[in-house]
């Protein structure tokens, strides 16, 4: 695991810091982009990326915070092929802090959502509602290969 780069967060990390949890106890299929021989199990494999990103929000600006990652996560679900998870969690011990996790089949599939102007215009919309810089952690998986 290694910590995030700052200047590398507000343009690339932000690519799960909106987002909802899915209401569906089960996983979506796969999409082309995320199929390939080597994805064995719903688990994915030793491509899958897994961004978990800590925000804390301003009090005042909570609801508008919701609001506009609500409406980019739906967004993100229905457009953005590669992406496995993208839940947004909210922690129960500290106010005003959300957890966001992300799970992308492969390093592309990161580029390429990153790359957007919808993804472009949510980062632009929600870091100035943030009470301190937002922590990151890129983790690669392992198990299952």
């Amino acid at each position: 695991m290694r910590k995030l780069r700052p200047v590398l967060f507000n343009l690339v990390m932000f690519t799960g810091a909106c987002a909802v949890q899915q209401k569906s106890s089960t996983p979506p299929p796969p999409t082309p982009a995320t199929a390939s021989p080597a994805q064995t199990n719903q688990h994915g494999n030793e491509r899958v990326i897994s961004l978990v990103v800590t925000m804390t929000v301003k009090p005042e600006s909570e609801q508008e915070f919701l609001d506009i990652c609500r409406a980019f996560a739906a967004h993100v679900h229905t457009h953005y092929a590669g992406v496995l998870l993208y839940t947004l969690n909210k922690d129960p011990k500290l106010e005003h802090t959300y957890v966001w996790i992300e799970r992308y089949a492969d390093e592309e599939a990161i580029r390429n959502k990153a790359a957007t102007p919808e993804y472009k215009a949510a980062v632009s919309k929600v870091m100035p509602l943030l009470a301190k810089p937002p922590e990151g952690r890129r983790l690669s998986q392992v198990v299952p290969k």
